[in-house]
């Protein structure tokens, strides 16, 4: 069966849900605290503090452990600004309003609508955007690059902890 371009968006949202299952399992190491523990200090966060709290919690673990390189310091901090970036597009991509591509025979994209009052105008202000399924695809692969540099970094975080 062919996929729709439905799925590719589905797998977008699906990826980036493990994105932020890397991200709470981050935060887990750099507590220190017993894993439930952080669990229930982190659940109520929204992803956005959950990143400040990422990058914070980081710079508190490179202070304690003066071994850790400051280089994974600064390349980590790029990527909660990537992480940052992902979150807008999930977000523009969750909160919108999707219809078929208007193509012959296939089904190539979708068209996102998002609409936006100007209250000040006394209107609605709609965008559109193209998605078609390849640009759909570079994206969710973008996320699953990300979540391996994140896994990447919770290796580092556990040696460090491990061996400070």
């Amino acid at each position: 069966m062919r996929q729709t371009p439905f799925h590719f968006l589905g797998r977008f949202v699906v990826t980036f849900q493990r994105l932020e299952s890397s991200l709470n399992a981050i935060l887990v190491s750099l507590s220190c605290a017993p894993d439930e523990a952080a669990r229930i200090m982190f659940n109520e966060l929204s992803f956005a503090q959950r990143l400040k709290t990422a990058s914070t919690l980081m710079g508190w673990f490179v202070t304690q452990n003066p071994r850790f390189p400051d280089l994974l310091r600064q390349e980590f901090d790029e990527y909660i600004v990537a992480l940052q970036k992902a979150a807008e597009r999930r977000n523009e991509l969750v909160h919108s309003n999707f219809t078929h591509l208007p193509t012959i025979g296939v089904d190539l994209g979708l068209v996102r609508e998002k609409s936006r009052l100007r209250p000040s105008k006394g209107e609605r202000e709609i965008d559109e955007e193209e998605l078609l399924e390849e640009m759909l695809e570079k994206e969710t692969q973008a996320l699953m690059n990300l979540e391996t540099e994140l896994r990447r970094f919770e290796g580092w975080i556990a040696h460090w902890r491990k061996h400070a």
